[in-house]
Formats: structure tokens, sequence, C-alpha cells
């Protein structure tokens, strides 16, 4: 009966984690780009004090990078910047070596009290190199592995997955840290708003 117990268990607790692992992290827009989006609940903050503590994050957090201003309006509560992670992978696969970038759009769309943080990636580009010569790569983030699966009879098939795959981890880890850095700046902004009985 134990054992029986022990199995049921077992079952759930795998079903759940495959349940999991099915949810995606990202969804993919009409346009074709990815999109990571993290959702903040129950600020204590009105629309307009979100909206400024959004436009301060994206305006000073990324000064030293090639982030800008790209969509600023209070009255519909929504900041955006755009910018790019620079060399934010590397590989090589002989007889080529791969440097990749990725152009990030970070925005926020707020109602008072809620905000929606969004990272929208497009595309990877970068250079592939070897010793003869140097090419651009501009390839669209959902049309690469792991989230398109790529035909097999491609020449290059297994490097290219493999960079890709590779890629689209280091990428996301990126994006959740940028997101992550992006809330907590926000959630300090509503305890520093909030604070002010010294």
């Amino acid at each position: 009966m134990n054992k029986l117990l022990l199995i049921i268990c077992a079952l759930c607790l795998s079903v759940n984690i495959f349940a999991d692992k099915e949810n995606n992290e990202y969804t993919i827009d009409g346009e074709g780009n990815v999109v990571f989006t993290h959702i903040l609940e129950n600020l204590s903050m009105s629309k307009q004090e979100i909206y400024d503590a959004a436009y301060k994050y994206i305006s000073t957090a990324y000064r030293d990078t090639k982030y800008r201003i790209i969509k600023n309006s209070a009255e519909d509560g929504i900041v955006a910047g755009e910018g790019e992670f620079v060399h934010f992978h590397e590989a090589n696969y002989y007889p080529s070596s791969y440097f990749l970038n990725a152009p990030i759009i970070l925005r926020v769309d707020n109602k008072d009290g809620r905000a929606r943080l969004s990272a929208i990636v497009s595309h990877y580009t970068g250079t592939r190199t070897n010793i003869n010569k140097r090419e651009e790569i501009r390839d669209r983030v959902s049309q690469c592995p792991p989230i398109a699966k790529g035909d097999k009879s491609e020449k290059l098939y297994d490097r290219r997955k493999k960079l890709y795959e590779k890629a689209f981890v280091v990428l996301s880890e990126k994006v959740k840290k940028t997101l992550n850095e992006f809330a907590n700046s926000l959630k300090a902004s509503r305890s520093a708003a909030t604070n002010d009985d010294w």
C-alpha cells in the first residue's frame, strides 16, 4: 500500500513538473518578436508615480549602453526604451566564431497600482568570422532553435542548432535579470515614495 501511494505521488509530481516546463516564459507577438513579460500587482502607486519611476529607470539605468527612449506617454502610462545586449553570447564552431548581439525593447505599460514590464527581442545580430571572411548575422529569434525547429537537411543545421539553443538560454537569463532589476527598481520607488516620515 505504501509503495502504491509512493508511486501515485511520484506520478503526480512528474506530471506537475512537465506541466511547468510547458508553461512558456515568453510569447511570440504578431510581428514574430519574442516577448518576455513580468506583471507587478498591488504597487500602491498611482499611474503617474509608476510612469515617473519607469521613465527614470529606463533613462538612467542604461545610460552607458545603447539605450534610448522610443516611446514616452505619461497620459497612456507607457515608457519604452530601445537598446542592445552587446556580445551577450560567443561560440566557436570550427572553422567559424560567432559573436551575437540582441537588440531589445524594454517597455512598461501601467495602470494605477499595476505595471506590465515587457522585454521584446526581434533579432540576433552580430558577426560570424573565420580566417578568410567576416559575415554579418541578422536572424529572427523566433525563426531559430529552440523556438523554430529548423530544416535538418540544411548543411550547418547541427552547428546552427547548438549556437542558437545556447544563445537563447543566455538571452533568456539576461532578459529575466533585466526585468527583475526593473521590477525591483519600481518596488523600491514605491517604498521611497511611501516612506516620508523620517
